[in-house]
């Protein structure tokens, strides 16, 4: 029986549950274990991603119905739980808070708002991070929960960078209020920045460069150097040209280019030094979502940026595309994507020769600067994504 197949008379067979029989599929699997059907089915490292997979793909309202109630169920038993349950089940918590976050129906949040605001899960580390962040990204998803103040603490208090994303991400349509601490947050995010620069893209991707960089720049006589070096670098890092002059401040960039500590994904907390490229940027990303990125693979004596891949489910088969970064002054014209779906032709006749699958490979451009209305028209007319970095790292979050 192929994977398709399995896939679909396991869907037929879960639209046969009741009610109760659905929440201890549910339940269970969230756990790691599954008695109807094989657990790496859909993911060989998420258990919960064939629910998501069931979600989306069982077209059934009281089957919808039920599947929200029962994670709204499960996410109000959390309230309940010892400091010592809530270590014992650690990796199932972060995998129901990672499902409800991927949810879009998921809205009755007040349960784990009341979990986030003492901090119950503070200090516990769950596949590979802290809980408290993965219950954030929760909170932040689709109809954020949780007020302004809420969201400031996390970022001025918490010490965690994973917690700061979920904040930023949170708070990225009030400006306003993000820029009355805005002294604050330079310092504390100066040493450790990547969550600062996220928090620039964020800022400019919703609310307009102009509107973002005329808040900075009316802050400039209350900044010291320091703090303006450090906004410098970060809009230097997000696509952008600094932001203030500077003396001295050219060779000091130069100096950051080369020494810039960087995570190489949003989970390692292990710093790197190197050159801090925007395809390593975007590489960082992609892996931070669990996909897997190799840098400068060629095809045919064609060089390309990037080349994602991302599990797709069993029989060893990957969504696949070939990313070109571009990183000039101009917006990217209509000959990039002529070349691009040269490459990309290429490439599909090359992956199949490949171990694993990996059929119709798509291709994406990422520009700082935009794209010009002829390279607009031939990328649809080609089928090519073109995306700039702070709409991908929207995508992400959303």
């Amino acid at each position: 029986m192929s994977l398709t197949e399995l896939e679909q008379e396991a869907k037929d067979k879960i639209i046969s549950f009741d009610y109760e029989e659905l929440r201890e599929w549910i339940h269970s699997r969230l756990q790691g274990f599954d008695r109807h059907f094989p657990i790496d089915l859909a993911s060989k490292s998420d258990p919960g991603q064939f629910l998501v997979k069931c979600f989306f793909g069982i077209k059934n309202d009281r089957f919808q119905e039920n599947f929200l109630k029962i994670l709204n169920h499960l996410t109000q038993q959390l309230k309940n739980l010892s400091r010592v349950e809530i270590k014992k089940s650690k990796g199932y918590i972060s995998r129901l808070l990672s499902l409800c976050g991927k949810i879009p129906g998921f809205k009755p949040k007040d349960a784990l708002l009341e979990i986030a605001v003492p901090g119950k899960f503070a200090n516990i580390k769950a596949e590979g991070r802290q809980l408290h962040a993965w219950l954030l990204d929760t909170l932040a998803s689709h109809e954020i929960a949780g007020s302004c103040e809420f969201w400031l603490e996390q970022l001025l208090e918490n010490t965690d960078k994973d917690c700061a994303f979920p904040a930023f991400f949170a708070l990225k349509g009030y400006p306003d209020r993000l820029f009355e601490h805005m002294t604050a947050i330079i310092d504390k995010y100066k040493r450790k920045i990547e969550p600062f620069i996220w928090g620039i893209i964020l800022l400019i991707n919703t609310n307009g460069r102009k509107i973002i960089t005329g808040m900075f720049k009316r802050l400039e006589n209350d900044l010291s150097f320091e703090q303006k070096e450090t906004i410098n670098r970060a809009f230097i890092e997000a696509g952008s040209d600094a932001l203030y002059q500077l003396a001295g401040w050219e060779k000091k960039k130069f100096l950051y280019k080369l020494a810039a500590p960087y995570f190489q994904s949003i989970h390692d907390f292990t710093p790197s030094y190197k050159i801090t490229s925007l395809e390593k940027r975007i590489g960082r990303v992609f892996a931070g979502m669990e996909y897997k990125v190799e840098y400068d693979r060629v095809f045919a004596n064609e060089r390309v940026d990037l080349f994602i891949k991302l599990e797709k489910n069993l029989g060893n088969a990957y969504k696949c595309w070939i990313c070109f970064c571009d990183n000039t002054k101009q917006k990217v014209n209509k000959s990039m994507v002529y070349r691009v779906n040269r490459v990309r032709a290429i490439a599909r006749e090359e992956l199949k020769k490949e171990s694993y699958k990996c059929h119709n490979c798509q291709a994406m451009i990422i520009s700082g600067k935009g794209f010009t209305k002829g390279c607009l028209d031939a990328a649809r007319e080609f089928d090519i994504e073109l995306t700039t970095p702070g709409q991908l790292i929207s995508r992400f979050f959303s």
